[in-house]
């Protein structure tokens, strides 16, 4: 497999995924792409603990992801949420539980050098978010709101180089409390990012990315952050694997994350 081909379809796939988090699009390997393809996708983010605290935070992810014709596909992705104590007293050493599942469809366009894609999105509150039940069960693992998204992204092929821009936002829908309905936050994400084959198989991933969210009501406010990733991706004819860590540089004192991500085809009709 040419450098080049490997490459473009890294970018062209993740272009698709337009959050933070680790894409689910994010695969190398793949020529030509089928008529239909089907691929199930797992990620896991690691924050280890700083200074101040003694817990180790994990937030993996579960994904199928149907792709029509190269140009058109739909996922659902399973977060959950973890907490490992790591005090030697600890009365509860890990809890886990189930994230805010979402749900996304996208579309993408190729024009000479150029990959154009958008993304819809909607996540459901299927985590934990009242005060009450986070703590008997000891973590927090939702938002507690139905959110909307919306995204695009413009990548450019410079063999053996990809550059991209995406911008994202989303805004949560009002939530109804005990005496009024309350508005949810509204967010948006811009990220400039880079892939290099170094050959066939192996390639290097860096993105780096800022922020604004905006809190709606009474208690009205504007928070900005900035952070930044790198990521070794290893990719076959089937699938890929990827290895990187990401950090929340706007935040001094925060720790680096460690990001894991694999893919699986595990079918697909020419």
């Amino acid at each position: 497999m040419r450098p080049r081909a490997a490459a473009f379809v890294a970018l062209v796939l993740c272009a698709a995924g337009l959050y933070g988090q680790p894409s689910s699009h994010e695969r190398l390997g793949i020529v030509s792409l089928p008529a239909i393809e089907i691929s199930l996708e797992s990620s896991m983010r690691i924050a280890f603990p700083d200074g101040a605290g003694d817990f180790l935070w994990l937030w993996p992810a579960a994904s199928c992801d149907i792709s029509v014709g190269g140009s058109f596909h739909a996922a659902v992705n399973l977060p959950f949420a973890a907490r490992l104590d790591l005090a030697a007293d600890a009365r509860k050493r890990a809890v886990a539980a189930l994230g805010d599942l979402s749900l996304s469809a996208g579309w993408n366009l190729r024009s000479g050098s150029w990959l154009l894609a958008a993304e819809l999105s909607y996540a459901h509150p299927t985590g934990i978010w009242q005060d009450g039940q986070a703590e008997a069960a000891g973590i927090r693992s939702g938002g507690g709101r139905r959110t909307l998204g919306a995204g695009f992204s413009a990548v450019r092929q410079n063999d053996p180089l990809m550059l991209g821009v995406s911008l994202a936002a989303e805004a949560s829908l009002p939530r109804r409390e005990r005496f009024a309905s309350v508005p949810g936050p509204f967010s948006a994400t811009l990220r400039l990012f880079a892939t290099e084959a170094l050959n066939g198989s192996v390639a290097i991933s860096a993105g780096l990315s800022g922020g604004l969210e905006l809190a709606r009501g009474r208690a009205a406010s504007l928070d900005a952050s900035c952070a930044g990733s790198v990521s070794l991706i290893l990719s076959g004819p089937n699938g890929s694997f990827r290895i990187g860590a990401s950090r929340l540089l706007s935040d001094p004192g925060a720790a680096a994350a460690l990001e894991i991500g694999c893919s699986r085809r595990i079918a697909g009709k020419e």
